[in-house]
């Protein structure tokens, strides 16, 4: 087995750490989407609260279509996939080309659910490409350090998410790198990672200016 150079393990972890808050987000909201399209009005403040993120939506509705489509929303679902595919596509070296194309097609499901009337078919594909992407990188990546880094990067933010929504007195659980000393799990300014990539963790997310797309 190979190693991997800082800088590659930097967009390593932002990768997956973008992935799993896609797929997090999309299974956390699921309920609420469902109310939504039921046309029902579903407790989202109480997601963005548990969350750490900024609740500055209307209704169900705004908030289902502004935290899926997003790009502009930083805390978007479309947002993470964005800055996903921004280290994949530098990463693409590491990567097989199939394991790379997994992340294009969860964007292109994305922009297909944007355009739908009824996108849960379409959200499911994002989730399905996620999946794949585990899988194709577990059997074509040959760096065992990498490896490690995916998985334990995908418990520990399993962990973070159960300890949003499921607080509990006792020792806090990391939402990551940087993790705060919010009262559930996180950060108290719902900065999440995003106060690591500031300090210089991932900032290269940001910095390299490489288009989401292709």
């Amino acid at each position: 087995m190979g190693t991997v150079t800082l800088t590659k393990h930097n967009r390593l972890f932002w990768l997956g750490r973008y992935l799993e808050r896609a797929y997090a987000g999309i299974t956390a909201t699921r309920p609420l989407f469902e109310a939504d399209t039921d046309g029902r009005e579903g407790d989202y403040a109480d997601y963005c609260r548990k969350v750490g993120i900024p609740n500055t939506y209307e209704n169900t509705a705004d908030f289902v279509r502004r935290f899926y489509f997003d790009d502009n929303d930083p805390n978007s679902i479309a947002s993470a996939l964005g800055y996903a595919y921004d280290n994949a596509i530098v990463l693409r070296e590491t990567l097989s080309t199939d394991t790379l194309a997994y992340v294009q097609m969860a964007i292109s499901a994305m922009e297909l659910a944007a355009a739908s009337a009824a996108p849960g078919v379409e959200l499911q594909w994002v989730l399905d490409d996620i999946m794949a992407f585990r899988g194709s990188f577990d059997d074509s990546v040959e760096v065992e350090t990498a490896h490690r880094q995916q998985r334990r990067l995908r418990l520990l933010c399993q962990c973070a998410l159960f300890g949003h929504f499921y607080p509990r007195r006792g020792p806090r659980l990391p939402c990551g790198a940087g993790a705060g000393t919010g009262s559930r799990g996180g950060p108290p300014d719902g900065g999440d990672l995003r106060d690591a990539e500031k300090s210089g963790v991932g900032a290269a997310v940001h910095s390299a200016g490489i288009p989401r797309g292709v």
